[in-house]
């Protein structure tokens, strides 16, 4: 009873002492950044954007007001763009409250090392914001953003939790990148940036991902792979594969991926070292395309075929990984973690993938036939 009447006092205390942190009048001086675009120009002078919302509160008032800003700066480095931002706002800059950091392609290519220096030294930015690459115009991205209701930052925070265990998407924050580019091979990866047109509107989408080693961008994995190279590192939850109906081939049969399993091991042969995955998916009927009666021979039927194809998939990409020298699967990240007395060179060089894949097609006998 003591300790509680203790606690209580010391929230209360404390509530004095922090109340009001952001009161109406100063929370009127404030700019809060949502998110922030680095670039460069053909100087390598660093671009600097900030998506940001200027809020007024009223303390007569329950609603919220705000308005939308876009602040350009420019310098030699990335804290100098920042401040010569910060000298043609008539409002302090907060930057603790950005959901995305964007790199343009251009700034990948040349290396980002000083921009994550930044970040980690910067007080007021965070390590959980995602970390995106943007191919394509700069102008198209600020303009679709500038002509958006939705802020730049909020949305593509929204976008990958709302899509947290999609197969497709790939999805890193400044942390995960932290934690990949100091082990292993360091090798990281980000989300890829685009915008999407088409007869209405123009839109900002996620398209795979980017290899990043040693800060610098080495590849480009592309949405197709996307699901491949999630299945192998256990990123999945849920998402869609795609199968030829048996009864009409040019027909197709959707499966919705309910949940994998996905156990990895490392052993070392002689010279060779072996990657053992052993992967469960379970999945559901979503919809089938043409006409077929749904029971036991079709469902072993579509679970052999396509078992075989997400093996064939993965080895694939294992294959062109391998030959490329680019180890997107932390299998020298693994290796030290289980055999951490062991030193070995050329890892990569030296690995064959082992797969072993189950699908598991759940509610066969709720589907009787389709048209």
């Amino acid at each position: 009873m003591k300790r509680r009447v203790i606690s209580i006092l010391f929230v209360l205390i404390l509530s004095i002492n922090l109340g009001g942190c952001f009161n109406y009048r100063e929370i009127n001086r404030i700019t809060f950044a949502t998110s922030v675009i680095f670039d460069v120009d053909e100087y390598n002078n660093v671009i600097l954007y900030l998506d940001c919302m200027r809020p007024y509160r009223d303390a007569g008032e329950s609603s919220d007001k705000g308005k939308r800003i876009l602040f350009k700066g420019q310098g030699k480095t990335a804290l100098e763009a920042i401040r010569d931002i910060n000298i043609s706002s008539s409002n302090r800059i907060d930057l603790s409250q950005i959901r995305a950091y964007i790199f343009t392609e251009k700034v990948v290519r040349k290396g980002i090392k000083s921009y994550i220096n930044l970040i980690n030294n910067n007080q007021q930015l965070s390590f959980k914001p995602y970390m995106f690459v943007f191919y394509g115009d700069i102008e198209n991205l600020l303009k679709i953003s500038n002509n958006d209701e939705e802020y730049l930052g909020m949305y593509l925070d929204e976008l990958i939790n709302r899509n947290e265990h999609n197969g497709r998407i790939i999805k890193s924050n400044v942390k995960d990148y932290m934690t990949d580019r100091l082990t292993g091979d360091n090798v990281s990866l980000m989300s890829a940036l685009q915008v999407k047109n088409d007869e209405t509107q123009s839109k900002i989408q996620l398209n795979g991902g980017v290899v990043i080693k040693e800060n610098h961008i080495v590849d480009r994995l592309e949405e197709k792979d996307a699901l491949t190279y999630n299945i192998l590192m256990d990123n999945i939850r849920e998402g869609t594969l795609e199968v030829h109906n048996p009864e009409e081939i040019d027909k197709l049969i959707t499966l919705d991926i309910l949940e994998e399993d996905n156990n990895t091991g490392i052993t070392i042969e002689g010279d060779e070292i072996v990657l053992e995955k052993d992967i469960n998916i379970r999945a559901a009927i979503g919809e089938i395309q043409g006409k077929l009666i749904v029971n036991d021979d079709v469902i072993n039927q579509i679970k052999a075929n396509e078992e075989w194809k997400i093996k064939n998939y993965q080895e694939e990409l294992f294959k062109n990984y391998k030959e490329k020298g680019i180890d997107i699967f932390g299998v020298t990240r693994l290796l030290q973690e289980k055999h951490p007395n062991v030193n070995l060179d050329n890892v990569l060089s030296r690995t064959k993938l082992k797969t072993e894949v189950n699908l598991i097609i759940e509610g066969s006998n709720l589907v009787k036939g389709s048209m």
